[in-house]
């Protein structure tokens, strides 16, 4: 934080510090102008539990941030906007805690923070910091679940019942999210260390081990979903997490679901990849393989990070991805820049020069 924060605190606010005395222009037709609307209606109109909609169809927490932020700071969008500067900083130092907590070298861990900052601040993930949309704030909480989870593997309570909170707040900023932040739940039973076979029964056996921790966490997340459900159906009187026709909605179609995931990987919509590809890609396939084959080199990988993954594109089988290029890649690059430094930590432990200077 004191080597990257203070420059990119400093970027970020000469940039926006003419905005600190003007009411911002949303626009008309998108959604960071309804989120201001619906944050007016909270907060203005006293609409605090319909917010804006009978039936939640646009993610639902994201505009009680709005409403915070504008409650206490005004009209200006100064605040809304650096708050995602700050979940940026909060993701790279949570980022770097997990990494110590995995034992990988300093080296790597400064590295792999260069990259991630570099990829947030470049191309089109860019373009999102400061947008007025949910994706920042939604990955920060998904990171801090699971980093609350990977410290509560040796019994901290009171962790999960912080991991299961901040789940929780991160399905609420985005739904489509639920089954990633349940499938963080296997990193309570981390690490495992073998290979593919001796892993998966080591899993087996630690589950019926520890099940406790587990219910305890997918249950308050459970909970979570239901006080969703509960809200729409006394408000709107649908006992669902949202309407049952919602416009991303999607029949299941390869070809579509194929363009979705390249998407993601790339972080544009072009056909050059980005610079986000080159740890997108390598971050998911290795997370993948590690669930199935366990080379020396992936013998420590935490599987719970390759079901994780999978449930970041699970529910774009059936929902799509619209928007902005980079907008669904936000919440991969952390599972992903993780994977990699797993790995690069493993091979460079492996020469000389690194076990000798680092």
């Amino acid at each position: 934080f004191l080597f990257f924060g203070p420059a990119i605190l400093f970027f970020f606010s000469k940039k926006w510090w003419p905005s600190l005395g003007h009411w911002k222009n949303w626009g008309t037709g998108d959604d960071w102008t309804s989120y201001q609307m619906f944050a007016r209606k909270i907060v203005v109109e006293g609409e605090w539990l319909n917010a804006g909609e009978g039936v939640f169809i646009m993610q639902p927490l994201y505009r009680y941030f709005v409403g915070f932020y504008h409650w206490l700071f005004g009209q200006s969008a100064f605040v809304q906007h650096m708050a995602d500067v700050w979940c940026v900083l909060g993701a790279t130092i949570l980022l770097a805690s997990w990494a110590v907590k995995l034992r990988l070298s300093a080296f790597i861990i400064f590295i792999a923070n260069i990259i991630y900052l570099a990829i947030i601040l470049m191309g089109t993930i860019r373009y999102h910091i400061g947008r007025g949309l949910i994706e920042h704030h939604a990955m920060l909480f998904m990171v801090l679940a699971g980093w609350l989870l990977y410290g509560a593997r040796e019994g901290h309570f009171l962790r999960i019942i912080g991991a299961g909170i901040c789940g929780v707040i991160g399905y609420w900023l985005r739904q489509d999210h639920l089954i990633v932040i349940t499938m963080l739940v296997f990193l309570i039973i981390e690490p495992t260390h073998g290979t593919t076979g001796e892993v998966w029964k080591a899993y087996w056996r630690q589950i019926w081990t520890h099940w406790r921790r587990g219910f305890s966490y997918v249950g308050i997340i459970v909970f979570g979903l239901f006080l969703m459900c509960f809200r729409n159906w006394w408000v709107g009187e649908i006992f669902a997490p949202s309407v049952t026709d919602h416009v991303i909605r999607e029949a299941f179609d390869l070809t579509k679901f194929y363009f979705k995931v390249k998407l993601m990987l790339t972080a544009t919509d072009s056909a050059t990849p980005s610079f986000a590809t080159m740890v997108l890609l390598p971050g998911t396939f290795i997370g993948f393989v590690a669930l199935i084959w366990r080379p020396n080199c992936l013998r420590g990988f935490p599987m719970a990070i390759g079901c994780a993954l999978i449930g970041v594109f699970l529910p774009y089988v059936f929902f799509g991805n619209p928007g902005y290029p980079g907008r669904y890649s936000i919440h991969l690059l952390p599972l992903a820049l993780l994977s990699i430094m797993i790995v690069s930590d493993y091979l460079l432990n492996r020469t000389k020069f690194f076990r000798t200077y680092y």
